[in-house]
């Protein structure tokens, strides 16, 4: 058995329910979801469970199966000379860095992973099936159906712009920081040198920082919906212009455009070097 620890903004939770069903493919085990690990982490920006908002079939842990992990997530060194001597012991595996790790496709028996695996080759190999687990379920506002209507007949493009927690939360602005305008603008001229008249989509916690920062003569539109509704809005524009966040790659990647244009950042992170290889998918534009 496989479980996996949901943590995180729904983006994360997306990536965590994503690998955890490419991993139990690939090694041909049952695989559980563990919700106690939420908003667990002094400094996090508070967060709630909302992979419920999607027709992904989930199984969740009992507490029962969650205390076999006890011994090895207390006490590893133990749990390691145990496993020497030829003991069964269930493995609590901690995710070491952000880069992909092929090793987790060779776990036998009972395995917890903790991390956010956010890495499309973890699920790369039942991608049509996980695009098909993160259909919503509840219908979209009257406003937001008029604008999926508008994204699709015009060159759309998503452009996402998250500052909110990535400026006013220490410990998340040190992690990843806030992108600034220098990015928009190369990201946007990018898009207007191979787009027809584009149509950019704004998709921002803050609207308003948007609209003083970041210029161009194409027209922008600021839907004021739901998160449901935004990520259903990214998915419909042809195009898209994402942030260093989770929330952004999946409005990307769900997009069906067979020729869509995806412009990301190159850094991802701001305090921290990762292999952006394994973040971003290999067409995906980066700057």
């Amino acid at each position: 058995m496989i479980i996996i620890r949901i943590q995180g903004g729904i983006g994360n939770q997306m990536f965590e329910y994503a690998s955890g069903c490419g991993i139990a493919k690939k090694t041909g085990q049952d695989l559980r979801f563990d919700l106690s690990g939420l908003n667990t982490a002094p400094g996090d920006t508070k967060r709630h469970y909302q992979l419920n908002i999607f027709n992904a079939p989930l199984k969740f842990a009992s507490q029962e199966e969650l205390k076999r992990f006890t011994l090895e997530k207390r006490f590893p060194k133990i749990s390691a000379l145990l496993k020497k001597i030829g003991m069964n012991i269930p493995s609590y595996v901690v995710e070491k860095n952000v880069n992909f790790n092929e090793k987790v496709f060779s776990f036998k028996g009972d395995v917890y992973l903790d991390g956010y695996w956010q890495s499309e080759k973890y699920f790369k190999h039942i991608e049509d099936d996980i695009k098909k687990s993160f259909t919503l379920k509840n219908q979209s506002s009257e406003q937001a159906r008029e604008l999926i209507k508008s994204a699709k007949k015009e060159n759309s493009v998503a452009v996402q712009v998250r500052r909110r927690d990535y400026v006013t939360n220490p410990k998340t602005a040190v992690l990843h920081g806030a992108l600034g305008p220098e990015y928009y603008q190369k990201a946007i001229s990018y898009i207007q040198s191979r787009v027809n008249n584009p149509v950019f989509f704004v998709i921002s916690d803050d609207p308003e920082w948007v609209r003083r920062n970041i210029k161009t003569y194409s027209e922008m539109i600021f839907p004021t919906v739901s998160d449901h509704d935004q990520m259903r809005i990214m998915k419909s524009c042809k195009h898209h212009i994402i942030a260093n966040s989770s929330f952004g790659w999946w409005g990307a990647y769900l997009g069906s455009n067979p020729n869509k244009i995806v412009v990301a950042p190159q850094k991802w992170f701001a305090g921290l070097d990762c292999n952006i290889d394994d973040r971003l998918p290999q067409e995906w534009i980066k700057i």
